[in-house]
């Protein structure tokens, strides 16, 4: 046990002569603090927000050059994009999140969808009055 206490505040002391942030350094312990007041589940929906996005704005591109749209390739970029590997593995995200979370991400979820959908009717609304 001792000897892991003196690894520990051996390797804090090294990272503090090297500059950079040791097991005591307040910028660490605040940040560690703030990621504990987050939810796990919010950097999930900012990723979902992100892949949600850039499917919308692949399927009004699509519309603007009257091409032919591919839903399931269009879900696939969205998603890598976002840094999903897939579609199929942020749809398990989110099912896993909606498991663990419940409500509270079930809701943010629903909730980023509908402005989604929202922005896309928005810009597509704008682009015919062209």
């Amino acid at each position: 046990m001792r000897a892991l206490c003196a690894i520990l505040v051996f390797s804090s002391l090294s990272l503090a002569s090297l500059g950079l942030p040791g097991l005591g350094d307040p910028r660490v312990l605040a940040q560690a603090k703030d990621e504990a007041k987050e939810p796990a589940w919010k950097g999930l929906l900012k990723n979902v927000k992100l892949a949600l996005d850039a499917y919308y704005d692949t399927k009004l591109q699509a519309e603007e050059k009257g091409e032919q749209f591919a839903v399931q390739k269009a879900w696939d970029d969205a998603a890598k994009k976002a840094g999903f590997k897939d579609r199929a593995d942020m749809e398990a995200q989110i099912k896993g999140a909606r498991t663990n979370h419940g409500a509270a991400f079930s809701k943010a979820y629903q909730d980023s969808l509908e402005a989604a959908k929202k922005r896309y009717e928005e810009r597509r609304k704008a682009m015919v009055k062209k």
